[in-house]
């Protein structure tokens, strides 16, 4: 496996007056506004047939924050077919990228201020697997029936791409403030022998939104990563049965 240059992922001159992700302390509603606009959007689509919130969690989601998109099982490679661009160390033929995500409503924290759990950056990815735990257990107490944890590569990817074509909005696009490029971690991994009988853990992140497209990244899930952070997907509990 080949690791992301470092000059690749460290281009904050290109994108460091771009600021969408407040970095430099805008007021957060003047922020939510001007990235989302004055309300959260719904994103439906009448005819899926998956698993849906029901009305109370949309109007309490709708309250805390968060829009709601369909999942049609997507992979990588097949949202590359319908216009995503992708920048990627993994090798074309990785399985991973054919791999298809969730199919099912799902709701996002759009806003640059809740897109990112806070704090969540310089941990290892189990650490960061944990706080999600965390964080989908409190929001359970909120709005029963629902949970959070991070997604499959290709479900940050169809939001994304019906982000970019829908509204122009080109989600995880700016930087940290110590330069890299930001990031999600995501629910896959994998393994790779490094000879000699040794194994490394990797997991598959996406992020660092740029003029070459979406990153797809594989990193160490021992290292604590700054630019990459956890954002959390929410879910109905019926979409569990399909885990």
């Amino acid at each position: 496996m080949t690791e992301p240059k470092k000059d690749e992922m460290m281009r904050s001159d290109q994108v460091a007056d771009l600021d969408p992700y407040n970095q430099r302390g805008k007021p957060k509603q003047e922020a939510a506004r001007e990235l989302l606009g004055d309300e959260p959007e719904v994103e439906e689509d009448e005819n899926f047939d998956g698993p849906k919130f029901t009305q109370e969690q949309k109007v309490k989601l709708r309250d805390y924050g968060a829009e709601i998109f369909t999942l049609h099982g997507e992979s990588i490679n097949s949202l590359k077919e319908k216009g995503l661009k992708v920048w990627s160390n993994l090798d074309s033929s990785d399985f991973q990228l054919g791999y298809e995500g969730h199919k099912t409503e799902v709701a996002i924290r759009l806003a640059s201020n809740y897109l990112f759990l806070p704090d969540s950056n310089n941990k290892n990815y189990d650490e960061q697997a944990n706080m999600v735990t965390n964080y989908s257990l409190e929001l359970e107490r909120k709005i029963p029936g629902i949970y959070a944890s991070l997604g499959f590569p290709s479900d940050y990817a169809e939001i994304v791409l019906h982000c970019l074509t829908k509204r122009g909005l080109e989600l995880f696009k700016g930087t940290t403030p110590n330069g890299g490029y930001m990031y999600t971690s995501t629910a896959m991994s994998r393994s790779e022998s490094l000879g000699s009988g040794k194994t490394d853990s990797f997991f598959i992140s996406v992020g660092g939104m740029d003029e070459y497209g979406l990153g797809i990244h594989a990193f160490s899930a021992t290292e604590d990563i700054s630019f990459i952070f956890a954002t959390p997907l929410i879910f109905p509990d019926s979409n569990r049965v399909n885990l």
